[in-house]
């Protein structure tokens, strides 16, 4: 009999250690995500441009690993991959009207997608006296997204690297974003290519 209370605690115990397990692995999956990301905006007109922009992100599927273990005590025999790929697009139409000083730089654009959401910002830039930028944005869009985000950049007229962080939320899950870029300007096009690690709801 208290061999069997035994195995029972003991049962219990092991199914406690692999639901915490599970648990954590579930939320590494649903709060991290990388993603690369490439925009194209070409100007079309004054004030109004496209802009297609390209993103490949990567998640984490650890949770269905340590699932695979603990129901059959190996992971002999799993296929699940470590991480999932997805790849989106968007194109958008944007009208900007931008006032440049020797300050800084102000703006309002709105921008309408091919799903016809449509994007309302404001963002603001001061020139420092390190030949950095410093800056800020806000935007709302029709879908209910919100964001919030600061950043800096230095460079040349052709090419700029710039650093960036921003919060986002859709009035019930927040995330926020840390990333890194490159643009490339000439002429009438622009090109930047961005790495960003997420956080929280995405």
């Amino acid at each position: 009999m208290e061999g069997l209370e035994a195995q029972l605690i003991n049962d219990a115990a092991w199914r406690e250690v692999k639901a915490s397990f599970q648990s954590l692995a579930n939320s590494i999956d649903n709060l991290l995500t990388f993603s690369a990301e490439t925009e194209v905006k070409t100007d079309i007109g004054p004030n109004t441009s496209t802009v297609a922009t390209f993103t490949k992100t990567v998640r984490p599927n650890f949770g269905e690993t340590i699932n695979f273990i603990m129901t059959g005590n190996t992971n002999q025999g799993n296929t699940a991959p470590l991480f999932t790929t997805k790849t989106e697009s968007e194109a958008a139409v944007v009208t900007q009207v931008e006032v440049k000083t020797s300050l800084g730089t102000g703006s309002i654009s709105t921008s309408v997608n091919q799903e016809g959401t449509t994007t309302v910002s404001a963002e603001g830039s001061v020139n420092t006296r390190g030949g950095i930028v410093v800056g800020g944005n806000l935007s709302t869009s029709s879908d209910g997204k919100t964001e919030v985000g600061v950043s800096a950049s230095a460079g040349t007229k052709t090419t700029t690297v710039n650093a960036t962080a921003t919060a986002t939320s859709d009035g019930k899950n927040v995330g926020f974003q840390m990333g890194m870029g490159i643009e490339y300007t000439q002429g009438k096009q622009s090109i930047t290519n961005s790495v960003f690690v997420n956080f929280g709801q995405q």
